[in-house]
């Protein structure tokens, strides 16, 4: 796959992704908080667009952290939106809440969850399409034909991507404990 390919290939996933919290809308029939879905849509382009095809991940060292950490914040309030919105379903309507530890809980591991499925996308895409996504070899394009980096250092990215999910995970889970003051 070319550089203009994996670009087109990039916003053609950009479209598809922004469309996803209309699309769970329509078959899950829960309604989520616009402000939520023009967050997604602009970490989508932040990711997407400005990180690959812009190539801010090859010019600032920090986007990929910053981006997972935001990460993990969206997809926190994803998930405790998502859960409230169950625990309306289950009790017709009624504002039963969900217990402050399990919403907590539930937040994190959703995030950790869905940021697992993300690298795993990334190591598939990564070893079908020879991209560096992960940033396992010696230097840090996207297209990269270099020498893979040693043993413990080939994991940096991934779990450096994992900690800040989990980072945005714990800022939502403390702030949904402090809020319901439990």
């Amino acid at each position: 796959m070319n550089h203009l390919s994996f670009k087109i290939f990039e916003v053609i996933l950009m479209v598809i992704i922004a469309l996803t919290p209309y699309l769970f809308e329509k078959v899950a029939h829960l309604r989520m908080p616009t402000g939520l879905k023009v967050s997604l849509i602009a970490f989508c382009f932040c990711a997407l667009i400005l990180g690959d095809v812009a190539d801010f991940y090859g010019r600032f060292i920090w986007w990929d952290l910053v981006l997972h950490g935001l990460s993990g914040i969206l997809l926190g309030i994803s998930a405790y939106t998502i859960l409230n919105a169950i625990c309306r379903r289950v009790t017709s309507g009624s504002t039963h809440n969900p217990p402050t530890t399990f919403s907590a809980i539930w937040i994190i591991c959703f995030v950790l969850g869905i940021g697992a499925l993300w690298e795993m996308m990334e190591y598939v895409t990564d070893g079908i399409f020879c991209l560096n996504s992960q940033q396992f070899l010696v230097s840090t394009g996207t297209f990269d034909e270099s020498v893979p980096l040693p043993g413990r250092e080939a994991l940096r990215d991934t779990m450096e991507d994992m900690l800040m999910n989990l980072a945005g995970a714990a800022i939502i889970a403390a702030f949904v404990i402090i809020k319901k003051g439990e």
